[in-house]
Parts: structure tokens; C-alpha cells; sequence
């Protein structure tokens, strides 16, 4: 561009970056040679030379689940609001994946992270996150000095389930994760969640029969297969609670193909308030978590520990809400 302007390079730096020190025909000269060549600066250089990308990553365990995908979209409003992009990494739950994404951060590909739900052991996510800006959404380990945003848990599930025992149901179900599989953050909310269906329970003097937990993953089918397990019980369980709506859809679909109604032989209960809650017939009574503003508030907090420096914990616990619908009426 030099030998093209007929400038030097240290005037085309000044021009570039706005600099006083040209005069106007220089600018002139500099100004018909980016227009002639299409000229676009490096971002990533000019970023790197100011020791910072302009770069968040974000873990999610799946790009599928409609779920994270308002959430992101809450990360990506916030970010862009500070000229701030990201990058989705899908672990699919899987550490060998996670571990290679996050020598992104270790390499300073990018300003910081947020985990979606990690299956990284406690004390590898401290020593990550006292290097490296680092927040929890959703998912969250309660026992390390990370921020988080999250919602409460174990009370909602308390709601959901209070609701199903004022509708009269004694023989109430869990289908939730497994999460003796983990023991990391990623089946935190699952615990949460149990803890909260049990203490309804035994507060309105309900045994929790451990018949009626189902444990599986947080999709569709495990959905089915616990419910069609459920079933077959000899006293079959009259209402179901489900961790997350994946889970509930399958259990619905389970309780059609066995010729049962829902709500009248059924009731079933989700959690998480997807799109998908609203198309399934009956609609199904759910827990709504603000997904949206649980990724504008992760992010908020992200862009704030990169720019303080300091790793101050911070935890936001946002409101829920109990939306009854005809899976329980």
C-alpha cells in the first residue's frame, strides 16, 4: 500500500488509526490507495496488539437442545452491545472435546469463557478460572469461586411438585439425569431439582419411593424408556415430574403409545419452558427459566471480570416461573 499512496508505511499506520501528524494530501494519497486495493485492517492484529481479542467462548453441551440456543442468544446481544463476537463449541458432554477447546483459552485465542455445563473436576476449573476470566451459566458448580448465573433450582422443582400433590396425586414420579455419571457441575441442576421434589414430598408426608425415580439423560428417548418403566410398575406412578422437557415430551409420547390420556390417566410436568412445550398436545405445565436473560447476564458478568481483571465471585440467581398448562389440569 506504501509503494501505491507513494507515503511511508509509519504515515499509513497514523491515517489508519486516526492519528494526528498527516497532512490533508498525504490522507489523501492513503485514502485512494485503500479504496484502489479494498483494503481491510487486521482486527485480530490490531486486538492482539492491545493484548485482548475481542473473542468469547462459550460450552455448550448441545447445539440441538432449543434450550441453550435462546440462552446464546442472550450471550450474543450482550457481546455485541461491547463489540464482543463468539464461538460455540458443542462438547456433546464429551471431556476430550471440552479439553481441546479450552486450550483456545490457554493459548489467549480468546478473552474468556463461558461454560454452558462442564465436565471438567473441581479443581481443574479453579485453576482455570484464577488464569482466566471464566463464568457459569445454568450449570454451576456451587463449591468453586467462579461467577455464576443460574436460577433456583431446587425451589422450582418444590413448585412443580407442590402443584402436582394440590392436584390431588400422591404416587408423583422423577424422571431426572444420572448423575452418578458426573460429578462435576454438568448434573448440578439435576440434583437441585430432586432435592426439591423430595423435600415437597416429605413435607406434605409423602414417601419418595425410590421406584419412582428413573435416572437417564437429558433427551427425548430417555424420556420414553423411563416412562414406559414407570409403567409397568405394579402400582403405576398417577403423575410425573421430568427435569426437563425433552424428557417430558418423551414420557408423553410413552403414555400415548400405551393408549393412556394425559392429564385423566397421566398428569406429566417438565422443566425448562421450550418452544417444543407449547406444540405438544396437550401443552405441558412447566418450570419457565428466562433463557434469554440468563445469557445476557453471563455474558454482562464475563465482559465485567475481563475488564476488572480480578476473579470476584459473583452469583445471580434469577426468577422462575410455574406455567400451568393441560398436561396437569
Amino acid at each position: 500500500m506504501a509503494r501505491v499512496a507513494g507515503v511511508s508505511v509509519a504515515t499509513i499506520s497514523r491515517v489508519i488509526n486516526k492519528k494526528a501528524g498527516v497532512s490533508e494530501l498525504a490522507a489523501a494519497k492513503v485514502a485512494k490507495a485503500i479504496e484502489e486495493l479494498d483494503y481491510q485492517p487486521s482486527l485480530l492484529g490490531k486486538n492482539l496488539r492491545r493484548s485482548h481479542t475481542k473473542l468469547v467462548i462459550v460450552f455448550i453441551p448441545t447445539i440441538s437442545n432449543t434450550f441453550f440456543s435462546k440462552v446464546v442468544l442472550g450471550m450474543e446481544a450482550k457481546a455485541h452491545e461491547n463489540d464482543y463476537n463468539i464461538i460455540i463449541c458443542d462438547t456433546r458432554s464429551e471431556k476430550a472435546i471440552e479439553h481441546k477447546y479450552i486450550e483456545l483459552i490457554r493459548n489467549r485465542f480468546v478473552d474468556g469463557a463461558i461454560f454452558l455445563s462442564s465436565s471438567l473436576e473441581s479443581a481443574e476449573m479453579i485453576k482455570l478460572s484464577q488464569n482466566y476470566p471464566i463464568v457459569q451459566c445454568c450449570e454451576f458448580n456451587d463449591d468453586i469461586d467462579v461467577p455464576c448465573v443460574s436460577i433456583d433450582n431446587e425451589k422450582a422443582a418444590y413448585e412443580i411438585t407442590k402443584h402436582l400433590i394440590k392436584l390431588g396425586h400422591k404416587k408423583i414420579a422423577l424422571i431426572t439425569a444420572d448423575d452418578k455419571l458426573n460429578a462435576s457441575s454438568m448434573y448440578h441442576s439435576a440434583r437441585l431439582r430432586e432435592q426439591g421434589y423430595k423435600r415437597a414430598l416429605s413435607e406434605s408426608k409423602i414417601r419418595a419411593n425410590e421406584e419412582y425415580i428413573k435416572r437417564g439423560k437429558y433427551n427425548f428417548k430417555s424420556g420414553q424408556l423411563a416412562m414406559n418403566e414407570l409403567l409397568e410398575l405394579k402400582s403405576a406412578p398417577t403423575a410425573v415430574f421430568a427435569v426437563a422437557d425433552t424428557i417430558a415430551i418423551g414420557a408423553l409420547k410413552a403414555c400415548r403409545g400405551k393408549g393412556l390420556e394425559v392429564p385423566k390417566d397421566v398428569a406429566i410436568a417438565g422443566f425448562d419452558d421450550i418452544s417444543f412445550s407449547t406444540m405438544v398436545e396437550p401443552p405441558l405445565t412447566t418450570i419457565a427459566q428466562p433463557q434469554f436473560d440468563l445469557g445476557y447476564k453471563a455474558m454482562e458478568l464475563l465482559i465485567e471480570r475481563i475488564g476488572s481483571g480480578t476473579p470476584q465471585r459473583r452469583k445471580v440467581i434469577l426468577e422462575h416461573e410455574l406455567v400451568i398448562r393441560g398436561t396437569t389440569f
